[in-house]
């Protein structure tokens, strides 16, 4: 339970992270 939390956490930072470095977040809007 706690690694893929741990899992889908990464991922979403890292999704998040290129997101924003490429300044086109679609479900993150600053």
């Amino acid at each position: 339970m706690a690694d893929a939390l741990a899992g889908c956490s990464g991922a979403v930072r890292s999704i998040m992270d290129r997101e924003m470095r490429e300044g086109s977040a679609p479900f993150f809007s600053p």
